[in-house]
């Protein structure tokens, strides 16, 4: 792989000069040092914006926002990710807070039928998780998540909008001249592509921030630009559209400085992370070790340091309910749960943290073992 190759030839080069001055294994102990860990740490930044276990966190955007969304959900923060599924354009995303703060509901004029599979409705609003060839229940399931996010965002004035930006490359149906948000693999004689201008970007994002502050003033939204780099559009072109997202997303947090922020993930990405073992097999989306990265990145700048030991204490519990025994049967398994119950039904009194359903779970799983069927606790 190119990964392979590129070490080899990176080791072999420094292999000749150490060889040189006669330093060979100092010179292999320095550069395995050197892979292994990221470099070049970002200065720490310490935005105005603060979350903790109470605030709302809604998630639009690329799929980095999916992959953010669920790593916090998992510490049990308050999550709702993305209405209309994953999108990646500026354009569609602002679509999509738009309709989340006015409501909106979709009738049969927003979907259509595949052109090649006609029995599959989908939406050229929505991402294809959507799509369905029940056309009611799609429907209702748009309407409804929808529906939720507003609730979710009018709920509580500790909300917090995180915002993932993908490219500025967009595809516009010509009938009608309208970005879609997916092409849903249609024939492409449907569409023409186009870049957008910064000008444009800035505009309708501006437009979404001024419409999510009139349904709730208090909102703070945190904008970052996807790490995961779109090759498909070429090198040069994914180079020239990270650029102008990360021009439009500063112009923002200049233009509203109270409560726009800007999480560096891109830049974490190329420059901290750069070598290739962050990165999955494809060599383009961030692996499971640089996504813990992310992680810790954003709870240190975004979270107290109450919140993050918080935090702690919950992985801690996680890894205890998602432990799987080898003998279940056993009494120390029953002292397991029971333990780790007990540490739930604390966090619950103290922080407020809802861990019903895990307790429901180990309860169930322990007297599944038809072992007793006492309670544990």
């Amino acid at each position: 792989t190119m990964k392979c190759w590129m070490f080899v030839f990176a080791f072999l080069r420094r292999s000749i000069r150490a060889n040189q001055h006669g330093n060979l294994k100092m010179e292999m102990k320095t550069y395995a040092r050197q892979i292994m860990t990221p470099v070049n740490d970002i200065n720490v930044f310490h935005p105005k914006i603060k979350i903790d276990h109470s605030t709302k966190l809604l998630f639009v955007g690329s799929c980095f926002s999916e992959n953010m969304s669920e790593a916090l959900c998992s510490l049990r923060f308050k999550v709702l990710a993305n209405a209309q599924g994953i999108l990646f354009n500026p354009i569609s995303i602002t679509s999509c807070l738009v309709n989340i703060c006015e409501r909106k509901c979709f009738g049969h004029r927003d979907i259509f039928r595949d052109s090649i599979s006609t029995n599959i409705y989908h939406s050229w609003q929505h991402h294809s998780k959507f799509s369905s060839a029940d056309s009611e229940k799609m429907l209702n399931m748009m309407n409804h998540d929808i529906s939720n996010a507003n609730d979710f965002l009018t709920s509580s004035k500790k909300s917090v909008i995180f915002i993932t930006l993908g490219t500025t490359k967009v595809h516009i149906l010509k009938e009608n001249g309208c970005v879609v948000a997916n092409c849903h693999k249609q024939p492409g004689k449907l569409f023409e592509t186009k870049v957008l201008s910064l000008s444009t970007i800035i505009e309708s994002l501006r437009h979404a921030i001024s419409v999510c502050k009139a349904l709730n003033k208090d909102i703070q939204i945190v904008f970052t630009v996807s790490p995961v780099r779109h090759t498909r559009d070429g090198i040069i072109e994914n180079s020239l559209s990270k650029s102008t997202l990360l021009c439009a997303v500063h112009a923002l947090k200049d233009e509203f400085p109270e409560f726009v922020s800007y999480f560096p993930a891109y830049e974490y990405m190329i420059d901290e992370l750069r070598d290739y073992r962050w990165y999955e097999e494809d060599m383009i989306h961030p692996s499971k070790l640089a996504r813990e990265f992310f992680l810790s990145k954003f709870l240190s700048s975004y979270t107290t340091a109450d919140t993050q030991d918080l935090c702690e204490k919950i992985s801690k519990i996680n890894n205890n309910i998602n432990h799987k025994p080898r003998f279940p049967e056993t009494e120390a398994y029953r002292k397991h749960l029971s333990s780790t119950i007990l540490a739930m039904l604390e966090m619950q009194d103290k922080h407020g943290i809802d861990f019903s359903s895990d307790i429901d779970k180990l309860q169930n799983y322990y007297t599944s073992t038809n072992v007793s069927k006492d309670p544990i606790v």
